[in-house]
C-alpha cells in the first residue's frame, strides 16, 4: 500500500487561514486608526478630509462616483503591486488603506454632519462592507498567488474583471434599493 502524505494539505490549508486572518487583523487595524486620527483631529475635520482624500466622497453625497472610482483603483492596485518586484507584500496593505479612509468617512459624517448611526449604517456603511469584503478576497487570492508563485497577468486580467464587475454591481444594487425600491414605501 502506498501510504498518502496529508499533512502537506494541512499545513497549506492552514496556512490560507493564517493569510485570511492576518488581512482581516489588518483590515480592523486600519478601522481603528482612521477612527482614532479623525476623533483626535475633530477640531478641523477638512484636514482629516484632505489627509484621508474624502472630501469629494463626503462632499458629493452618499453614491459617489468618487467612491466607485476609489475601488477600482484599489483593486488596480493590488495587481499593479504583485507585479512590482520587490514591493510585493506591499498588497496586503491595501486592506489597511481603504479601511482608513472608510472608518474616517464615517467618523466625520458622524461628528460634523449630525448624522445618526442607524442613517449611517444604512445608506453608508453596509455598501462599502460589501465592496471592502470583495477587496479583502481579492488580496487574499493575490496573497496565495504571490506566496505559490503563480502569475499569469493574463488570469489576473480576468479575476481583476470579475471583481471590479461585482463592485459595479454592488453600486447598482445599493442605487436601485435607494433610489427605487425605498421612495415607493
Amino acid at each position: 500500500m502506498v501510504y498518502k502524505n496529508k499533512d502537506l494539505k494541512k499545513i497549506k490549508y492552514n496556512y490560507k487561514k493564517i493569510i485570511f486572518s492576518v488581512l482581516l487583523i489588518i483590515y480592523l487595524i486600519g478601522l481603528c486608526t482612521g477612527c482614532c486620527f479623525a476623533l483626535k483631529n475633530a477640531d478641523n475635520f477638512s484636514f482629516v478630509q484632505k489627509v484621508t482624500f474624502t472630501e469629494k466622497m463626503i462632499k458629493s453625497g452618499n453614491n459617489s462616483i468618487f467612491s466607485l472610482c476609489r475601488d477600482i483603483l484599489l483593486i488596480t492596485a493590488v495587481i499593479v503591486l504583485k507585479y512590482s518586484g520587490i514591493l510585493k507584500g506591499l498588497c496586503a496593505v491595501v486592506p489597511f488603506i481603504m479601511s482608513v479612509q472608510n472608518s474616517s468617512l464615517y467618523t466625520v459624517r458622524l461628528c460634523s454632519e449630525k448624522t445618526g448611526f442607524f442613517s449611517l449604517l444604512f445608506n453608508v456603511i453596509l455598501k462599502d462592507t460589501a465592496v471592502s469584503f470583495l477587496i479583502l478576497i481579492y488580496c487574499y487570492i493575490t496573497v496565495n498567488d504571490i506566496i505559490s508563485g503563480r502569475g499569469t497577468p493574463k488570469n489576473d486580467l480576468k479575476k481583476r474583471i470579475i471583481y471590479i464587475t461585482g463592485i459595479i454591481l454592488i453600486y447598482i444594487i445599493d442605487f436601485a434599493i435607494k433610489g427605487f425600491i425605498l421612495p415607493l414605501q
